[in-house]
């Protein structure tokens, strides 16, 4: 049987780690190497670690912090399977995960990755047994809707991945710069890759954690998502060697959002910012670009009147993630 290799990075994971480590191995599919990689702990993580008797696992302890990104690089190094199973470090993985996600790739050699559905839970539920209601459940995207959604962000639990480690290197895996949103970048460089996949099934339970990094800097973790997907959106047009000049349309608020903090140090040029409330933006919109002032618009969030306007755009013979991309709006406080 085919061996495949789960990486987790954990940085004072303590509360939570032995039972994500133990829905891994309580897998169905028992061919597995598990690279654990303590990423300079100071809690009891180094510990619960070292307690582990399953000889599957492998523990790297690293001298001090380098970040997520710095130590699932390092897990995949230690690999020696060619599929990654991601896994967090308070998440937890169904007992079919393994089995279900390597079969669907084993059986489409042409996919890069496969994502599955996931469940929510609050932190303070138990996992297993009836007394689990998971608050919120994520939904299903076929691979079309992953590529043509990707620069929004779609509601993906990138822990939930299985990953063809080949993939994987030629991307150039996690950028070891990125602290927030990595995976998201990381999901972005693959869909541009190939194919990318999501089974219609709940194989991932992820954990609702308020004292998470995304979850405390949600207003930053926002921001770096739509630096992302802009940097993305830029290297687009230098692969064609064009230089991008941009119309922003979104809220008065997203768009002040946009100049301050995504804007700086881009290089692209921005000709205007619109708001998508007025009803004068779409012609103003087409007319721009029909008079070849602008080659891109950047439309901030997703309200229904944002989406009627990309339609029209779309209509008129703009097309999605070409010169019309439409990204995710920024955050408020709270």
């Amino acid at each position: 049987m085919e061996k495949v290799s789960v990486i987790m990075a954990v940085y004072n994971g303590e509360d939570y780690l032995e039972e994500s480590i133990n829905s891994i191995l309580r897998q169905t599919y028992p061919y597995f190497e598990f690279i654990i990689v303590n990423d300079g702990s100071t809690d009891g993580t180094a510990k619960i670690l070292n307690n582990i008797t399953d000889r599957r696992v492998k523990v790297y302890h690293l001298p001090k912090n380098y970040g997520v990104s710095y130590a699932r690089n390092y897990a995949v190094k230690k690999a020696n399977s060619r599929w990654l199973v991601l896994q967090d470090h308070d998440d937890i993985s169904v007992p079919e995960r393994i089995e279900v996600q390597l079969n669907y790739m084993q059986g489409h050699p042409e996919m890069v990755a496969v994502f599955s559905m996931f469940q929510q839970f609050k932190e303070q539920l138990p996992v297993y047994g009836s007394i689990l209601k998971p608050s919120q459940a994520g939904p299903y995207f076929t691979a079309r809707q992953l590529k043509e959604r990707r620069f929004f962000c779609p509601w993906v639990c990138y822990g939930s991945a299985l990953i063809a480690r080949q993939a994987f290197l030629q991307v150039g895996g996690y950028d070891n710069s990125c602290f927030l949103g990595e995976d998201f970048d990381l999901f972005l460089r693959l869909v541009e890759l190939g194919p990318v996949a999501m089974i219609p099934r709940v194989l991932y339970l992820y954990r609702y954690n308020p004292s998470s990094i995304s979850r405390r800097n949600r207003q930053e973790t926002r921001r770096a998502v739509i630096k992302i997907s802009t940097n993305h959106i830029l290297k687009m047009y230098a692969a064609k060697h064009i230089k991008p000049t941009f119309l922003i349309v979104g809220s008065p608020w997203d768009c002040q959002n946009f100049m301050r903090h995504t804007y700086p140090g881009t290089g692209m040029e921005i000709h205007a910012c619109l708001d998508s409330s007025d009803n004068a933006t779409l012609t103003r919109a087409l007319s721009l670009f029909k008079q070849n002032q602008i080659n891109g618009i950047i439309v901030l969030g997703g309200t229904k009147r944002n989406r009627h306007l990309i339609n029209q755009l779309l209509q008129k013979g703009m097309t999605l993630n070409i010169n019309l991309f439409q990204l995710k709006k920024f955050r408020r406080k709270g």
